[in-house]
């Protein structure tokens, strides 16, 4: 993102629906960039249950319950997860794709393919 590029210091999540980039929110916390994308589309009417969230910082257990709450269905991260994170998701169906990369990533939950 270009706050990112020029201060290297940001983190920023992005919202997508059907393939495609709909927001990026930038904030000097992970949190805060969660839940500016997570606020945008609900003022905007946006119907999370069709959505994928990607954040640039770790998927703690607040921002996974939060998603959980807001009917996110699917979060990608290019962190690693905690055993938690892993948990939380698969008790409630959210798919988990973690470690994302230009060249992979890896699944963590697919409640699609139990």
């Amino acid at each position: 993102t270009p706050l990112h590029r020029r201060t290297t210091g940001t983190h920023s999540c992005y919202l997508v629906l059907g393939g495609t980039v709909v927001a990026c929110c930038e904030d000097l916390g992970r949190h805060n960039a969660f839940d500016k994308v997570v606020g945008l589309a609900l003022r905007q009417g946006i119907d999370l249950r069709d959505a994928l969230i990607f954040s640039s910082g770790r998927l703690p257990v607040d921002m996974v319950m939060k998603a959980i709450h807001a009917g996110v269905p699917l979060l990608a991260t290019k962190a690693v997860p905690t055993d938690e994170t892993i948990r939380l998701a698969r008790e409630f169906d959210l798919t988990l794709i973690c470690q994302a990369r230009p060249d992979g990533a890896i699944v963590y939950n697919d409640p699609m393919r139990r």
